[in-house]
């Protein structure tokens, strides 16, 4: 670890920080004491129904939480980027992952693509998984913002994006390339993101969430990261978790103490 490394935190928002429009309490202010000890948060999320600036927005309105646009790092944006510039793209999902692929260069079309693009759709009915099943069929490019087959919210678990790229799954037999964590497109934007802020690549990193096969996985991945799961999210038996983290904790206010508590 060089002189010049630098402390960073990847924490995950949807039951880490909130359940939906839920503040998770202690999170806010176990933020506010990792940023005062020194350390760079970065909130990263699976979830690709919004952009970065309506993360933060969200992060400000539900829990006060106040931090930069570049400090969101979302599956979509992570898919955007495997778009080629000028491709057909058939998306599922709403106007964040379209924005994203746009604004990459990607073509959004509903017919004859080039790749198939699959996030979380709270409004994709039979029509559109048959479409997007029979693009990747005829050999379309398949791609997810992510895996998670659900995601928490205070009425309990919803099918997430990953359950809608399962249909297309059991009915083409083709696994799509996932960009969300743990995957490498994810776990680029995190080393680019960190670069952009002059955070050294040694430099050590913890990830703090609720998924060990995403959270979790994703610090199992890299060399020198480690990873705290909390159980205020999907999982709430730590002795299942697969890969394992290298703490648990209740919360996040506790996970934060349990890292404080660490000598510099």
């Amino acid at each position: 670890m060089s002189p010049r490394s630098r402390r960073v935190a990847i924490c995950d928002l949807d039951g880490v920080i909130y359940l939906g429009s839920d503040p998770i309490p202690g999170s806010a202010d176990a933020i506010g004491r990792l940023r005062s000890a020194g350390w760079t948060v970065f909130f990263c999320t699976n979830n690709a129904t919004r952009t970065p600036a309506q993360v933060t927005a969200k992060l400000a309105r539900v829990t006060g939480i106040e931090t930069p646009h570049g400090d969101i790092l979302t599956s979509a944006v992570a898919v955007a980027r495997l778009i080629r510039p000028g491709e057909r793209v058939m998306v599922i999902g709403n106007e964040a992952l379209v924005g994203a692929i746009v604004e990459q260069g990607g073509v959004v079309v509903s017919d004859n693509p080039e790749a198939v693009v699959c996030g979380l759709d709270i409004s994709a009915g039979y029509a559109t998984l048959r479409d997007a099943s029979l693009a990747v069929e005829k050999g379309a490019r398949f791609l997810a913002s992510n895996l998670d087959a659900s995601f928490p919210t205070p009425d309990g678990k919803w099918p997430g994006a990953g359950a809608l790229a399962g249909v297309i799954t059991a009915t083409t037999g083709v696994i799509p390339q996932s960009a969300g964590k743990p995957h490498p497109p994810m776990r680029a934007l995190i080393r680019e993101s960190m670069q952009e802020r002059g955070i050294p690549a040694d430099s050590p990193v913890h990830v703090i969430g609720d998924r060990p096969d995403t959270d979790i996985a994703l610090a199992a991945t890299e060399q020198g990261w480690s990873s705290t799961l909390v159980l205020t999210g999907v999982t709430t038996d730590p002795h299942s978790a697969v890969p394992p983290p290298d703490r648990v904790a209740s919360d996040l206010a506790s996970a934060v103490d349990g890292l404080l508590g660490e000598k510099a």
